[in-house]
């Protein structure tokens, strides 16, 4: 769970700090957890599993976080991912898998950002590990206000980080 503000946008300016955050499984929140999601002041979770997804792994700690919930699958199948032989066949790499989702997800990923940009209010997006659908949205958003390439690589490489506990 990470916060999306601070990083320098080519006009100069720079990301605002607390209002967007990434994250992996809500569905796992603690107690403590959820805490301070409240204290964040987050009133949208944007959550793109899977129905699938959503189905075997449920509400679980989100259930208690008083916000509204918005399912936007960027993919949505009532069977694993994989077990799509077309959609394993276009998969040969990272890169590959990162556009089929932006292809395939485009208007999941287009209601996020209306969903961001009408939000007065913090936001916090999510997927089953918060590494790659995730990850995808953070680097569009990121490329749309203008911060720098490697500032979103950097960005999608502090997943890294903890991919061990994901």
């Amino acid at each position: 769970f990470r916060d999306l503000g601070g990083y320098p946008t080519a006009d100069g300016r720079a990301v605002r700090r607390r209002h967007l955050f990434r994250s992996d499984a809500l569905h796992r929140l603690t107690d403590a957890d959820v805490a301070q999601v409240h204290a964040l002041g987050v009133t949208t979770l944007i959550d793109f599993r899977t129905t699938h997804e959503l189905e075997s792994n449920g509400w679980g700690g989100m259930a208690r976080v008083s916000a509204e919930h918005v399912h936007l699958p960027t993919f949505d199948t009532t069977r694993p991912f994989l077990d799509d032989e077309e959609v394993r066949r276009t998969l040969v790499s990272a890169p590959d898998a990162y556009v089929a989702m932006l292809r395939n997800g485009a208007e999941a990923y287009a209601a996020a950002l209306h969903r961001v940009a009408a939000s007065e209010a913090p936001v916090v997006f999510f997927c089953a590990a918060g590494k790659d659908r995730t990850g995808v949205f953070a680097a569009l958003v990121l490329g749309l206000l203008g911060v720098a390439d490697a500032d979103v690589v950097a960005d999608y490489a502090l997943t890294g980080e903890v991919i061990d506990r994901i």
